[in-house]
């Protein structure tokens, strides 16, 4: 018999805006506030193949911690390693990816032996 790990996953995206004031020179830009549309990619693991956490449902209570966390995509200076890092641990994820534009991301990934 093989073994495996299941995961659901969630994939939702907001427009929001944050700024880096301590950006370098070379991209001093990202010093003032600017938009993005941010893509979010949410995966935690399941103990069985039947709906033990409904996707909709989990997709859902993303978007409503994202909403009243940071109501109208207001994220400050938050970047999106720090976003991704909120996420799992509000939702005990396995992964999360946050990415802006769908081009650049920030990525947690959590194992066994690391807690945040």
């Amino acid at each position: 018999m093989r073994h495996y790990s299941l995961f659901i996953e969630a994939r939702l995206s907001f427009v929001g805006f944050h700024a880096w004031p301590g950006a370098p020179a070379p991209v001093d830009y990202l010093r003032l506030r600017h938009r993005h549309v941010f893509g979010v990619r949410a995966r935690r693991e399941v103990t069985f193949a039947d709906r033990q956490i409904e996707f909709q449902t989990f997709k859902k209570e993303i978007a409503t911690f994202i909403e009243r966390s940071w109501p109208g995509g207001e994220l400050g200076e938050t970047s999106c390693e720090a976003f991704a890092t909120v996420l799992a641990h509000q939702f005990e994820l396995d992964e999360c990816e946050v990415s802006e534009d769908g081009e650049n991301s920030g990525l947690i990934i959590l194992s066994p032996e690391k807690t945040i």
